[in-house]
């Protein structure tokens, strides 16, 4: 879950994941948490200021978690493309996904980071 800590809100057209091992893979994204009438996952999604949006992504394969390089160090990058009234952000920005364990369960975490 990502949250749109900006001011004004952003319509979200495109989050890219890109791998260390190399490669990359295309996201769906919704409002995160669902409402009765958000439209599940979409191609446009207007994430107000405050507001949070789910972004998930897979492959056909299970080859995902090889792709993430779980045992590297080098962490994934998440390319996220929208646009809004706010100059800082328009356009395409990236995010470093920062492993973390711990918390209720031992199941693996990613924070996000940005990094531009």
């Amino acid at each position: 879950m990502l949250v749109n800590r900006g001011g004004v809100a952003a319509q979200v057209t495109a989050v890219e994941l890109h791998l260390p091992a190399g490669g990359g893979l295309s996201g769906r994204y919704r409002v995160e948490p669902p409402g009765p009438g958000d439209g599940g996952f979409v191609s446009v999604l207007t994430v107000r200021a405050g507001g949070a949006m789910k972004v998930e992504f897979a492959t056909t394969d299970d080859s995902l978690g090889a792709g993430l390089g779980v045992a590297g160090s080098v962490p994934p990058r998440m390319r996220i493309t929208a646009s809004t009234e706010d100059p800082d952000w328009d356009g395409t920005r990236a995010i470093e996904l920062l492993r973390r364990t711990g918390g209720v369960t031992a199941a693996l975490r990613w924070q996000p980071h940005a990094v531009e």
